[in-house]
Formats: structure tokens, sequence, C-alpha cells
């Protein structure tokens, strides 16, 4: 019996901690300035007058949100004045940014010689109106405070009514729960509370956010894991959302919830427990995305920190220009010519000028979005190199063009020197990269890359390689061979014709008969010809030696032969 009186006495202290709490858990609203100008009411007056109505909203159970934060916002927003935010849009959005949950849009009209008062609510949430209210009086400035005065009445009147009704539900969960704590048994007290608590919750004359706090209030008595507790949690879902606070660097992104436009940063959103997929974009920067898990009656905080994809633009000059730019950083490749200018996305780079002659130069850069770089550089000409060109057998002509860094260049877009000399040649190049070719007469065409240092010796060797002629061996066993094939082919043809013949012939086309005859006479010859042709080509092609085999162990036409028994003079041939 102790133990129970005491567990009574616990409950109703909580009871008394969460009344007081709920107490001061009253709407945030932004208060506007009353719109006025055009009725003649001077600005001074329409402050007064603003600052009473948020006065006396106080009173009646709102929190108002102070009206100095209302004006720093909006001149952080470059707004000249305060004044200007009479359109709805620019009060719900700035709203939004205070964190308020409610705006008040008021405004005074001048009809005649009375002056009429009316003042909106918005629900922030819903971005739709909740309340409005009305008022009429004179327009000297005793009559308008009784106007304000009004206007504040109506408007507090369903927040006191909602307050009231509070305090009653809460009184009669309050004895229930001091009946139920003479059960004994906890599971059967759990049973009866959840039956009054369950028609309380369905009750919708209790405001939403009383009949969610006698939902915690539950589920903190009894426990999470237990049966009622899981149906009380699960409308506490319903009837009581978590809040979205999103922010964003820089500022101003624009955000969606599950592919829906909400609003820019900063915002705060209220939503039903669950999973929401959140996604921040601006104009010049990294869109962001993420998933974010909202819990009821809690505040779930995201700051999306965007990389800043607005370009820069980078300025690259030389003495002397002309020179080629080389620009490296991440995946981008950028290649050009000094005076060179380009927007390039903003990030470091590497940075390379080169030109023939001249030490090439290495910059890191880093480029700033929506800034100019500008790096003039004079280039450090290089002395002179010597290149020593040997060639074996000497005697081969020389000639060069001017190679890219990497010592090739199409071969469309070379520009050869004339000829050089002959070697073995020593000459003076600039710097740089270059192709060398070599031409001998009997001889094979040679290229090859070399690099000139300034100041430096560079010596190439390069072993030239004979040109020999095809040889005869070689050149009829094509002639035969490919001759046999187009005899074969003609073959073919004559086959085809002969046949079309014979049977015209047999078709009754007695002059077919002898053009029958004539193309097999032309068949046979063809490919008996052209067989022995493919054959002999074949075995020519297949066994004569190599060109330079031939070309060196051959017999000259004209030929002194040394024998035993002296001298042979011999005219021999090419067989």
């Amino acid at each position: 019996m102790k133990r129970q009186m005491v567990s009574i006495f616990l409950a109703l202290l909580s009871l008394s901690a969460f009344w007081q709490t709920h107490a001061a858990e009253r709407p945030i609203v932004a208060v506007f300035e009353i719109e006025g100008h055009e009725s003649g009411i001077k600005k001074k007056l329409l402050t007064n007058l603003t600052n009473f109505l948020a006065a006396k909203l106080t009173e009646g159970g709102y929190q108002v949100i102070p009206q100095a934060q209302i004006r720093h916002r909006l001149r952080n927003q470059k707004n000249t004045s305060y004044q200007e935010c009479f359109e709805q849009n620019c009060q719900i959005e700035i709203g939004r940014e205070l964190a308020a949950q409610k705006s008040l849009s008021s405004r005074i009209m001048k009809i005649g010689n009375r002056c009429q008062l009316t003042a909106t609510l918005y629900d922030l949430r819903k971005s739709a109106a909740e309340q409005a209210a009305t008022a009429r009086g004179k327009c000297d400035e005793d009559s308008l405070l009784e106007s304000v005065e009004k206007l504040a009445l109506k408007l507090c009147a369903p927040q006191k009514a909602a307050n009231k009704q509070s305090a009653k539900v809460m009184s009669d969960f309050e004895k229930e729960l001091r009946r139920t704590q003479k059960l004994v048994e906890k599971q059967e007290r759990e049973k009866k509370t959840w039956d009054t608590l369950s028609k309380m919750v369905e009750n919708p004359q209790i405001p939403a956010s009383t009949r969610a706090q006698l939902l915690q209030k539950f589920i903190a008595e009894f426990g999470k894991d237990k049966a009622y507790s899981k149906k009380a949690y699960a409308k506490l879902v319903e009837l009581l959302p978590g809040k979205l606070i999103v922010d964003s660097e820089p500022r101003k992104a624009q955000i969606k919830v599950n592919g829906v436009a909400i609003g820019k940063t900063p915002i705060e959103l209220e939503y039903k427990a669950g999973e929401y997929r959140v996604e921040s974009s601006l104009n010049g920067f990294e869109t962001r995305d993420q998933v974010l898990s909202v819990n009821p009656g809690k505040v779930t905080k995201q700051i999306f920190v965007m990389k800043d994809l607005r370009p820069g633009v980078l300025i690259l000059d030389s003495q002397p220009r002309g020179a080629k730019v080389l620009i490296k950083g991440g995946e981008n490749v950028i290649r050009g010519k000094t005076p060179f200018s380009r927007q390039v996305e903003s990030g470091d780079y590497q940075v390379e000028i080169n030109k023939y002659g001249y030490a090439s130069v290495n910059r890191e850069v880093s480029l700033k979005a929506t800034q100019e770089t500008k790096i003039s550089l004079v280039l450090k000409e290089l002395p002179p190199g010597e290149m020593v060109i040997k060639t074996q057998p000497p005697g081969a002509m020389i000639s060069w063009a001017k190679a890219t860094s990497g010592g090739s260049k199409s071969k469309s877009k070379l520009v050869w020197n004339k000829t050089q000399g002959e070697t073995p040649l020593n000459t003076e190049m600039r710097s740089g990269p270059y192709l060398v070719r070599t031409s001998k007469p009997g001889y094979a065409d040679v290229t090859r890359s070399v690099q000139v240092v300034g100041g430096q010796k560079t010596e190439i060797s390069i072993s030239l390689l004979r040109d020999y002629p095809m040889n005869p061996y070689k050149k009829w066993g094509h002639i035969a061979f490919w001759s046999g094939v187009g005899l074969a082919a003609l073959g073919g043809i004559a086959m085809s014709q002969g046949m079309a013949a014979a049977s015209d012939y047999k078709a009754g086309d007695v002059d077919a008969r002898d053009s029958s005859q004539t193309w097999a006479g032309v068949m046979y010859g063809s490919f008996g010809v052209g067989g022995a042709l493919l054959v002999s080509g074949a075995v020519l092609w297949a066994m004569s030696p190599g060109d330079q085999q031939w070309q060196e162990s051959r017999i000259p036409k004209l030929a002194a032969i040394p024998t035993a028994d002296g001298i042979v003079f011999s005219l021999g041939g090419r067989w």
C-alpha cells in the first residue's frame, strides 16, 4: 500500500511538471507592421499600433517574435525599410526564416470618415490563411487604439478557448490516473487508462497538441514496450509532427523535400515522423541531398555545405607571345596559346607554358569563383644546342622538322626544312624537340626524334638499311599467280554463260548450240591456262630467295671470275 501511494505521488508530480511544460508551449507568431500609409496615417503611429497589437497577442496566449528581429531580417534581405514587406509571399518567407509558426498581416483602410482594420493569421507550415478578424471605428488615435484592441481580442479568442479546453482535458486525465491507481493489477490499470485516453484522442474538439501530450504522458507512465503504449505511439506519430530545420552555406538555397519545392534556406518545417529525402540546390553551386529521419516532437537539423562551382577567369600572357599553354586540374585538361583568357571552373590547377627555344615554366594556380587571376611571364631564352648526326654508311641527306614536347607530331602538320647537308653533319639548333629524317638512294628513309638541349651536344647515330628491289623469281611468281586468278575468274564467267546457252538450246533455241560450245571452249581454256599459271606462280613465289639474298648472290652481266687456271670472263644473265 505504501509503495502504491508513492507511485500515485510520483504520477501527480510528473503530471504537474507536464502541465507546466504544456502551458509554456504557445504558438510563435511574427507580427508584421500594420499597412496604412495610403490612409494618411503617420509611420510612427503605425509602429506604435503594431507594438500594441503584438503586446495584446502575447497577453492572449501567443509567443511573439520581437519587432527588432523582424527589422534586422528585412535589412539583411536588402529591403530599404521595414515597411516594404507587405506582400503575402514576402511575409511568409521572412516568418519561416525566423522559425515562426504563424504570421500576422494587418491593414488599415480609410473609408469615408471611418477606418476599417483587417488582420489575417497565416499558418506558415501550410502556407494558408488560418484565421481573420476585422474591427471598425473612427480614425483618431484613441479610436484606432480601441479598434486594434478589439482586433487582438478576436484573434486571441480561439487560442484562449483551446487553452481552456486543454486544461479541462488534462484535468479529466489526471482524475482518471488517480482513479486507476487503486487498481492492483498494472495491466488492468493500463487498459482502463487507455480506454479513457483513446476516446479523448479521437475527439476532434480537443486541440491536436493537447492530444499528443496526453499520449506522451501515457507512454511515459506505462513504458514504450507495452501493447497499449505501441498503439499510443502510432497515434502520436499521426498527431505530433517533428521539426525539420534546414540551412545551407551559402544561404538562399532552394529546398526540396521528396522532390517537392518547399522554400529557401534557412527554413523550418513540420513533418510527420518518417524518413524524407531533402535536396539543397543553388545556381552555381553543387547540389546536395540527404535522407533525414524525423521523430515525433523532436527537432532534426541539417546544414548543407555546398561547393562553389561558379567559374573564375584565368588570364595568361608571356613575353614573347605565342607560347603553348597546358592547364591540368582534376579531370580538366585545357590547351591554348598566349595571350590566353578563359573561364575555368574554380579550384587548384597546374599551369605549364612552353615555347621553342625558351625554358618551360610551371606554376600552381588557385582559381576562386567569379574572380580574375592574372599571370604574366617573361620567358627565358635558352642558348642554342649542338647536334651531331652520323649514319652508316655516310653520305645520307638530312632534313628536320619541329616536333611537340612529346617528340611526335601528326605527319600532315609537319613542316620539313630543306636538306641541311650530308652526314656526318654538325650544326647548331635552338633548344626543343625535333624529328630528324635521313634519305640516301638505295636505302630506306629513317626518322628519329631528338631533344636538343641548350648549351649541350646531342649526338645520334643511324644505321641505314638497304632498300632492295623485288627479285625476278618473286616478281614473275606474282605475275603468274594473279594472271592465273584472273583466267580462273574468266573461266567461271564462261561456265555460267555456257550453262545459260545450253539451257536455251534445250528449250528449243537452235542458235544457242553454237554459243554454248564457244563458251565451253573459253571455259576449258581459261581453267586450264589459269590453273597452270596459278600453280607456277605459287611455286615461283614460294621458292624465290629473299630480295637481299638474291641481290647479293647474283652474278653480274659482265664479271671476271677467278679460277685455278686463271681468270674467266663471263657474260652472265639475271638467271
